[in-house]
């Protein structure tokens, strides 16, 4: 990455159902994204990442 960059976390249930959408803006160099998980119930989750170099679905399992 060689300029600032905005990406967009989502958080899916199973069925494709969005639960959680935040924006952040990544700097050039290292970057570590927290966010809370809180409000959802244990479960499988499908976490999706989207910026202009970055495409990634992964899946979670969340235990309370």
């Amino acid at each position: 990455m060689s300029k600032d960059e905005s990406i967009e976390l989502s958080v899916y249930s199973l069925t494709g159902q969005q639960l959680m959408n935040e924006t952040f803006i990544l700097i050039t160099g290292l970057n570590k994204l927290t966010t809370s998980l809180s409000s959802l119930p244990s479960g499988v989750y499908e976490l999706r990442v989207v910026g202009d170099d970055v495409n990634e679905v992964k899946r979670i399992i969340k235990n309370n």
